[in-house]
């Protein structure tokens, strides 16, 4: 439904930052799923030039979130989750920085460790747009 509403306002110029989120996290987890329960010696030369290439459509899509303003009112964010945003945005970009080193060593540990790295704050970042008092 994310990806089908990101088309739908994308397609009639609506720039809605969740959509960037949204955008990122298909690269994203394409990375994380490339690492997932692998070890040094299990991941391999064709699963290291998978990550590159989703590393580097996340980071094009990443400076576009880092880029992009967001207003605290139209998505009803209190002062502490704009600190929370820009804590995770940054958080992000220095996980994205460090799968980065990772592959430029050819380290396998690294890029294992650096892999799953990403999605933690991507998570929180995202979840900052939940309103989940709803659901209990």
């Amino acid at each position: 439904v994310r990806t089908v509403l990101m088309t739908l306002r994308t397609h009639h110029g609506i720039d809605y930052f969740i959509d960037r989120l949204t955008a990122y996290h298909e690269p994203m987890e394409a990375i994380v799923l490339a690492v997932k329960g692998k070890t040094p010696a299990s991941l391999t030369d064709a699963d290291i030039t998978a990550i590159r290439q989703h590393l580097q459509e996340a980071q094009t899509i990443w400076q576009s979130v880092e880029q992009a303003t967001v207003d605290a009112e139209q998505y009803r964010l209190s002062d502490k989750a704009i600190n929370a945003l820009a804590t995770g945005i940054q958080q992000e970009a220095t996980a994205l920085r460090a799968l980065q080193a990772a592959l430029t060593a050819v380290d396998r540990q690294r890029i294992i460790t650096a892999g799953s790295a990403i999605k933690p704050p991507f998570a929180a970042l995202f979840m900052l747009f939940g309103d989940f008092t709803l659901a209990q």
